[in-house]
């Protein structure tokens, strides 16, 4: 199917499609299962007390409540990423602010994780193999609740860079090591223990890819475009 929002904004109709992992738009009406639109391989199991609400782009969006409720993707290769480059992207909109939360990622407690976060103040990007330092980006200010902001993290040729609502963020990070696959579940709302940093709050239109996203793209997504 042609999308002429994509060719609208310069990029090719297969181009954005191009190594996504995984995206999950939560659009179903309901039920607790989370389609994958990438490659249907992926699909997303909701958790908890969650609940589908308005979408900020599409139909629908997940509520969490912050203590129970996650979306787990059981480990597979197409959402493994254990490439030099790599990009997570995602709408949130957060309720609580949280001494940590993930927004998403894959959260082992140090090893071999990547994920979006927030703390009491601000958005992180983080990918680590074991290094203990200079692994993570950051906001540049801090967010607001109750407002919704488009987050993308990539690492790319060692650099490790948040975008917030499509601009570069100044505090970026290096980190040369290149994080394993595990066999740990994708997790949106939580860690991948299921149990710590549980986000409260609104998420809309998680998506993965195992390469760094173009300019023409960040913009793109940023905007409300979609794949």
């Amino acid at each position: 199917m042609i999308n002429p929002a994509l060719l609208a904004a310069g990029i090719g109709q297969s181009a954005l499609r191009t190594r996504m992992a995984l995206y999950l738009a939560m659009d179903e009406p309901s039920g607790t299962v989370y389609l994958d639109s990438a490659s249907g391989v992926n699909p997303g199991a909701g958790h908890g007390t969650l609940t589908r609400v308005s979408g900020k782009v599409g139909a629908g969006a997940a509520q969490f409540d912050g203590s129970t409720a996650y979306i787990d993707v059981a480990s597979n290769p197409a959402a493994e990423i254990a490439a030099a480059d790599m990009s997570i992207s995602a709408w949130v909109n957060p309720t609580t602010p949280s001494a940590l939360a993930v927004v998403a990622g894959k959260t082992i407690f140090g090893n071999n994780s990547w994920a979006l976060y927030l703390n009491t103040t601000k958005f992180w990007f983080q990918v680590r193999a074991t290094a203990a330092s200079g692994y993570f980006a950051q906001a540049d200010a801090n967010y607001v609740t109750g407002t919704w902001v488009h987050l993308i993290g990539i690492r790319q040729a060692g650099v490790i860079t948040l975008y917030v609502n499509g601009a570069a963020q100044t505090a970026t990070g290096t980190n040369t090591e290149v994080p394993a696959t595990s066999a740990s579940a994708f997790v949106v709302g939580a860690a991948s223990s299921h149990t710590a940093q549980l986000y409260a709050g609104q998420i809309d239109e998680v998506g993965l890819w195992s390469r760094a996203l173009t300019a023409a793209e960040i913009a793109y997504l940023a905007g409300g475009g979609r794949p």
